[in-house]
């Protein structure tokens, strides 16, 4: 057999997010078309470049975006919702970030989260109307790199993936009937790609690591059956899985025109068991072995028995070596990197340092490389200082978990007698309102922690800056009159980052962004040890927003599934185990909080639902843990107390039970892009606490009307017993600007009261 190194895809916004700032300069007028195209040539070039240098042929070309691959697609296809048409027609490119981001009162195209990972993906949206059509022009404003499509392998999303991701526009339309008009378009795509010289082609198929009814199956089948000999031209194509084992459908891989399937062997080992029967009708097999989705440094010994294993007694010509899935869920490189512990640094790999191990590996693979190689030296090296650090393992974090008893689990009493008391206490108003935490990161306030941090200022003025800037930010809601206030959160550079600064266990990168959504990139935090909380890490803020004004103010914190889900974890212990670690510093917080006086407290759990597992059989394992874990937080306080959390866009059907299981007095949710929709799930299944639908996308930049929003609440109130139902924006405000937030929070809590009067 012959090892080949092989790569899925590649980071799409730059080295040190070049693509987000050129973006974002270009919406500012900052910036023209010519700017932009030449920094995204730039971002492309150098991706082309380090799989070249790594020895990846053919590198893979297409996996970049301006904004969503999902999007391209629905460009590429022309299933562009028809609300758009009417609009002033703009160039190429302001059209297509107009459907990512709407346009006065036309609303954005819907995103929510890809798979189990924190990726916002634009979902598609299939009206009665909808007609696929081969889009070439903007095929012809795609970004590609120069150099011989001989050696390069163009990457599209899969037409299965890509109808089961979308969404039907209203419940009457079936969304796979477009199905054969899709396939002709995906055929005339194809046809055209290949036309232009490429000959290798990579097709992805992350649906497939799903559990698929007869439909799917029967698309499927469909399309890939006699796919090679539609396109009548002679080409290479990789089907690509991933996330997961693809278990029971391997049956429909088996049979196909393709020439090589990928399937993760990482993740999920069981999807070694598939390559016996595959060798009986593929010649080469493409094998994820490097994580695409975590940061650790390959155990290279260990890898390289797994690839044996799997290979025992079989016999493709050729295997391909790559990371499990795109590298795009990783940072770019290590080489930026400056103030992270040595010790900590040398155990990790960025989609840099991956590439290269590709190259190391396979060199082993292929006995091209030795043992004595310095490379491999230090991979060995690496791997086993990890085992024996002494920064890893906490003896009292081990003996607390431990001691955990069932009454850590639960509250005082249920959410019947506790909200009772809550109502006899605070005397809230019918919908009452509030927002999710964050106010607007402004240039000063950023700019005054880059101070900070740089010694430009000290502890005293920085505590100044950010007493002056919480008192602005009560003052701006008592203004508009909002019931529940937050103090804004001007100290925290990250909902995340901030509670890992102030935890033992955690180490930050400087560099390590990755994409959450456009030109949104977040920088999660390293999880390398135990977890524990040294002293408190929002108390004084808390108390201090508290004594300067007469509302309940809000305690902000962020739950520990989403610390959890948005962080590089460790992979040397169960997730759950960590997950119990941040729950119990968590919980001190919590009660450190009620202590102080605070007595309604937020616990985000933004990405509860985002790590639900993709087969089913593996969702109740972790649906039972990671809820135990919002529990263990939550539950130390008294009935009294009301315990917020919020949930970020996601998918809710197969966690509803989970999310009552929590049993948060009141929950937010993102609902406004589904138009209030997703509120008849929580209406079904009899949702019994007090719901928060968002009726403001804070996603986008403009502004609704106080008609829009009024209708919004309206359909909430048509639905959910107004007892229970509360009024906020979708999300958190941290990336709008105060123009816009006092805007639309003020349109937002004149259509509350113009609600109140008609009920």
């Amino acid at each position: 057999m012959k090892y080949i190194a092989s790569n899925l895809g590649m980071p799409r916004v730059g080295r040190k997010r070049e693509l987000k700032f050129i973006i974002e300069k270009y919406w500012r007028g900052e910036a023209s078309i010519s700017d932009l195209t030449s920094t995204a040539n730039e971002v492309v070039t150098l991706n082309n470049t380090l799989q070249v240098q790594a020895g990846i042929n053919p590198t893979t070309v297409n996996d970049f975006t301006l904004y969503d691959r999902m999007l391209d697609m629905c460009c590429l296809t022309g299933l562009i919702p028809s609300r758009f048409n009417n609009l002033n027609k703009l160039s190429f490119t302001d059209s297509y970030f107009r459907f990512a981001r709407g346009e006065g009162n036309v609303a954005a195209m819907e995103m929510t989260k890809w798979f189990d990972t924190n990726y916002h993906y634009i979902v598609p949206e299939i009206e009665e109307t909808s007609a696929p059509n081969f889009n070439r022009e903007f095929f012809e404003n795609q970004v590609l790199p120069d150099g011989d499509r001989n050696n390069q392998k163009f990457s599209i999303i899969g037409p299965l993936t890509f109808l089961t991701l979308a969404k039907a526009a209203n419940g009457s339309i079936n969304k796979y009937a477009i199905y054969f008009e899709l396939k002709k378009t995906y055929d005339e795509l194809l046809k055209y790609v290949l036309s232009l010289g490429y000959i290798n082609l990579q097709i992805e198929e992350p649906v497939l690591g799903t559990d698929l009814n007869d439909a799917q199956v029967t698309i499927f089948e469909d399309f890939y059956s006699n796919l090679k000999t539609r396109l009548d031209i002679p080409t290479n194509i990789l089907l690509a899985t991933y996330f997961g084992n693809v278990e029971d459908n391997i049956s429909i891989v088996k049979n196909i025109e393709v020439d090589c399937l990928h399937l993760d062997i990482f993740t999920d080992e069981s999807n070694i068991d598939n390559l016996s029967t595959l060798n009986e009708s593929y010649d080469s097999i493409s094998l994820g072995v490097i994580s695409g989705r975590n940061i650790w440094k390959i155990n290279l010994n260990e890898t390289i028995e797994i690839i044996n294993r799997a290979l025992h007694n079989l016999n493709f010509d050729t295997v391909f070596i790559a990371p499990t899935a795109s590298l795009q869920h990783v940072p770019y490189s290590l080489k930026l990197e400056e103030k992270m512990p040595t010790e900590v640094m040398n155990w990790l790999a960025f989609a840099e340092e991956k590439i290269l191990e590709l190259q190391v590996l396979v060199g082993r693979l292929n006995k091209e490389i030795s043992e004595e190689d310095e490379r491999v030296k230090s991979i060995l090296a690496a791997n086993t200082m990890r085992k024996s650090s002494t920064l890893v393992n906490d003896p009292s974090v081990a003996k607390r978990i431990s001691g955990l008893t069932n009454e850590d689990f639960e509250r005082q009493s249920e959410f019947a007698i506790r909200q009772k008391i809550q109502r006899a206490h605070f005397q809230f108003p019918k919908l009452p309102t509030t927002t999710i935490g964050s106010f607007p990161q402004t240039t000063e306030i950023r700019q005054a922690r880059a101070d900070f941090n740089a010694g430009k200022i000290n502890e005293a003025e920085y505590k100044n800056f950010i007493e002056k800037a919480i008192i602005e930010c009560i003052e701006k809601q008592e203004a508009l009159g909002i019931d529940v206030l937050v103090h804004g959160e001007p100290e925290r550079n990250d909902m995340v980052q901030y509670f890992g600064e102030l935890l033992s266990g955690f180490t930050f990168t400087s560099f390590g962004w990755v994409q959450s959504y456009g030109t949104r990139c977040v920088k999660p935090p390293v999880i390398y040890g135990d977890i524990k909380r040294p002293n408190p890490m929002t108390v004084e803020w808390a108390k201090f927003a508290q004594s300067n004004t007469n509302k309940i103010m809000k305690g902000m914190l962020t739950g520990p599934v989403t610390i959890l889900q948005w962080s590089f974890v460790r992979d040397d212990q169960p997730r759950s185990l960590t997950c119990n670690q941040i729950a119990l510093a968590m919980r001190d917080e919590v009660k450190d909080l009620e202590a102080a006086g605070i007595e309604v407290i937020q616990i985000d759990e933004a990405a509860i639902r985002e790590g639900l597992p993709i087969r089913k059989a593996k969702q109740p394992e972790y649906l039972k843990w990671s809820v135990d874990a919002f529990r263990l937080t939550a539950a130390g306080v008294n009935n009294q107390t009301q315990i917020h959390t919020h949930m970020c866009y996601s998918k809710f059907n197969d966690v509803m039970d989970s999310i009552t299981a929590m049993d948060a007095d009141v929950i937010s949710i993102e609902c406004s892009r589904s138009n209030m929709k997703l509120l008849n799930l929580f209406k079904e299944e009899k949702y019994p606490n007090e719901i928060g639908p968002g009726v403001w996308d804070i996603h986008s930049p403009r502004v609704p009307s106080l008609e829009e929003l009024e209708q919004l609440i309206q359909k909430a109130v048509d639905v959910i017993d107004i007892r229970n139902l509360w009024i906020n924006p979708d999300c958190g405000l941290k990336t709008r600007g105060w123009p816009e937030v006092e805007a639309t929070l003020s349109n937002m809590i004149q259509a509350t009261k113009n609600i109140r009067a008609k009920i």
